[in-house]
């Protein structure tokens, strides 16, 4: 019999999607707003909580006793801050006084057509989940509570079952759809399987029942409950972790050959169009690691902090859904610290894989794993996720299309498409894009704005002692950006580390050991650079050798500096940024007042500077050591005679090895000169590059006279450039 009855329409997709659950796709069973239509018998009734139309929890209405008991639990649950704990024990006081409705509105009732009712009754058929939950464990009379979570991939109700003081009777787990039916049906042939185990540091829940009912997949589970304190030390969080993976002997597969690897493409090409780019992607990057041995056990497939708390001296651990037994080892700890940097940074992919960087490398070998394996099991890791994201039912969500969409773009930064031109990804990496999130850069340089001075301090002096002590492992740099100043050496640098096979110092672009820094001690120079074992597996992973690089636009300008690299490095090339002379003067006075080491104004340093220059050069070559305030920072003209101190590396290096490009083409097309720049330093192209300008400063515009002196006194050094570069239009 179908209800005549016209249903009140639920506005929230998340509202509306577990309701039809709780209905068990029972389309005679009517959803109303407080009261129970005429004509029909009430099946249930659910408080919404805080609101309809921002559902975070649903609880069976009719027992404040129970509403009371639920709140009081979430309160106390180990992951909520503050104010959300203290926001549910206010919910759970009202709750207990029973003026919890004056705020939460009416309550979402379930019903049945009379007649309906009465001819299911008869034949004891479950009408909606709640009765079929209660003929599951003993026909227990249940009243049921559910949470509303954020939106994540393959999600599926999990349900509390308490009796009617509120008292947590078991847990109850529903697959809904293709995915999740198969995953529930997974997790309770793991739980049955392990049921037997004797654990030493874990405990695991009791499967209680699991079947079919009508579309839904049904698990229930006795619930892991501990009065004591709930959130476990991270000793106890890896130690339960070795002892997952220590289920079964670890098996050693070169990637290319494992099971999961065939397992990961068949997954993929299910998708059919969507799964297409993952494909390729899985393909790239087994083209890239596959003879690299990986080894492979049991997975819990979501070890996060949601999935467990502390019993006592146990690890209790729940949701065994994704659990494998052919998984590769590290997988598990790479998903613990990415989903919680990953909710704890607003949802941000990027987030998550930077503290994946900093945390993972030193736990990998708690489970038997080299640290330095970390970047291929956070690709494997990344795969599997953007897998999980590609399947779920729910990905036409715009919140979880965005993080498969970042994820897209991480996996193509971290297996690179090779021989494809570099783009301008500002918009992918980050949507909407912003100005302050220069990632990649910021990783490597912990000298920003951001970074509180002694932080910083303390971080480029750790890292200094640990690259000196080991720089005997480490490499010299095989090309440099040495100027000129003021003419974009920042920007191409940040263009050119984001690929794969080019990298910089530690912790800044530039080092200055040649000119401000310099004392002859390679191995302290060394000590701010990567390891041969880092090149080795650049090689390996990308079929090119890495190249090492360093950016200090003084090198160009610093008469000493040509002589001592060749010395340190004498098949080193060079990039050689260049602007018009005129403006880059005026950019450079304004850059020196504003860090304070230019107190006169622009027309007054120019007329200043051949005085403040006598006689500095010739100390320099006198006392190599020797470092000159006015030849470092007031030399504004004496920089834009640019062929002159070009034409120094061209007689130690060779033309071929001096690349000397225009600001201007790199501002206007970045992608086709980084492209050339990449090919100049024998790179292949490979990945997407984020093209944002950095540095970019307004100031005053110069005065007439003052621009056609200066442009009269550069026209012999930029008529000899314009024949080098074999251009007519210098500056056009």
């Amino acid at each position: 019999m179908i209800s005549t009855v016209s249903e009140q329409q639920i506005q929230n997709q998340n509202l509306s999607w577990i309701v039809d659950i709780l209905r068990g796709g029972d389309g005679t069973v009517v959803t109303s707003r407080g009261h129970c239509p005429q004509g029909h018998v009430e099946l249930e009734r659910f408080t919404v909580y805080p609101s309809a139309s921002q559902p975070r929890m649903l609880i069976s209405g009719a027992s404040r006793v129970v509403r009371t008991a639920v709140l009081r639990r979430a309160a106390s649950r180990n992951e909520a801050s503050f104010l959300k704990a203290l926001t549910r024990q206010v919910s759970a006081s009202a709750a207990r006084l029973g003026i919890d409705h004056l705020a939460l509105g009416p309550d979402l009732v379930l019903s049945a057509p009379v007649d309906e009712a009465a001819e299911r009754s008869e034949y004891r058929e479950p009408r909606i989940l709640t009765e079929y939950l209660e003929t599951a464990i003993d026909d227990h009379e249940l009243c049921i509570a559910v949470s509303l979570g954020p939106l994540r991939p393959n999600r599926k109700p999990v349900l509390q079952l308490m009796d009617r003081s509120g008292a947590l009777v078991a847990y109850a787990k529903i697959g809904w759809d293709s995915s999740t039916r198969e995953m529930v049906e997974s997790e309770a042939a793991t739980l049955a399987n392990l049921d037997a185990h004797v654990f030493r540091d874990l405990t695991i829940p009791k499967l209680l029942h699991f079947s079919r009912w009508r579309d839904l997949s049904v698990l229930i589970t006795a619930p892991l409950t501990n009065d004591g304190p709930s959130a476990p030390s991270s000793s106890l969080v890896l130690s339960g972790l070795v002892e997952v993976a220590s289920l079964t002997p670890p098996e050693p597969h070169a990637l290319a050959d494992a099971p999961w690897t065939r397992r990961q493409i068949a997954r993929a090409e299910a998708l059919g169009g969507p799964g297409a780019e993952l494909v390729e992607t899985i393909e790239r990057c087994v083209s890239a690691h596959g003879d690299r041995v990986v080894a492979f056990g049991t997975s819990h497939g979501d070890w996060s902090p949601w999935n467990m708390r502390r019993l006592g001296r146990r690890l209790g651990v729940w949701d065994w859904e994704r659990s494998s037994t052919d998984a590769p080892i590290g997988l598990d700890l790479v998903h613990y610290h990415f989903q919680r940097a990953f909710h704890e940074s607003g949802r941000s992919v990027a987030g998550g894989l930077d503290v994946v960087r900093q945390v993972v490398p030193s736990e990998l070998a708690e489970l038997g794993i080299d640290g330095d394996e970390h970047d291929l099991i956070t690709v494997l890791y990344m795969i599997e996720l953007a897998l999980r994201y590609s399947e779920s039912s729910l990905i036409s969500d715009a919140e979880l299309t965005r993080t498969r969409k970042e994820l897209t773009v991480e996996l193509h930064h971290h297996i690179p498409r090779v021989g494809g031109s570099t783009e301008d990804r500002r918009s992918q990496r980050h949507d909407p894009p912003t100005p302050d999130k220069g990632r990649l850069f910021t990783r490597r340089m912990l000298g920003g704005s951001g970074v509180p001075t002694p932080v910083r301090n303390a971080v480029r002096n750790t890292a200094k002692s640990y690259g000196r002590a080991t720089s005997k492992y480490r490499m010299l740099p095989t090309a440099y950006i040495i100027g000129a100043q003021r003419c974009g050496t920042t920007s191409i640098f940040r263009y050119l580390t984001q690929h794969r096979a080019v990298t910089g110092p530690m912790l800044e672009k530039g080092v200055h050991f040649f000119d401000t820094n310099y004392t002859g001690d390679l191995d302290w120079y060394r000590s701010h650079f990567p390891t041969e074992r880092r090149a080795r597996l650049t090689r390996q992973i990308n079929g090119c050798d890495l190249t090492v690089l360093e950016a200090s636009p003084y090198y160009l300008f610093h008469p000493l500096v040509p002589e001592r690299i060749h010395a340190a490095t004498p098949e080193a090339r060079f990039i050689v940024l260049v602007r018009d002379p005129v403006e880059r003067a005026l950019s450079h006075h304004n850059h020196e007042a504003k860090r304070g080491f230019e107190p006169e104004d622009f027309a007054t340093a120019l007329d200043l500077e051949p005085s403040r220059l006598a006689g500095e050069v010739e100390r320099m070559i006198a006392d190599p050591l020797y470092v000159s305030y006015a030849h470092q920072h007031h030399t504004y003209t004496a920089r834009g005679h640019y062929i002159e101190q070009i034409d120094r590396y061209d007689i130690l290096f060779g033309r071929t090895n001096v690349k000397v490009v225009r600001t201007t083409d790199l501002e206007t097309n970045p992608a086709e000169v980084v492209d050339d720049i990449l090919g100049f330093l024998g790179v292949p192209l490979m990945g997407d590059i984020s093209f944002q300008r950095y540095n970019v400063r307004r100031y005053a515009s110069m005065d007439d006279e003052i621009r056609d002196r200066l442009t009269a006194e550069f026209a012999e050094s930029d008529t000899a450039l314009a024949e080098r570069l074999g251009r007519t239009d210098l500056w056009g």
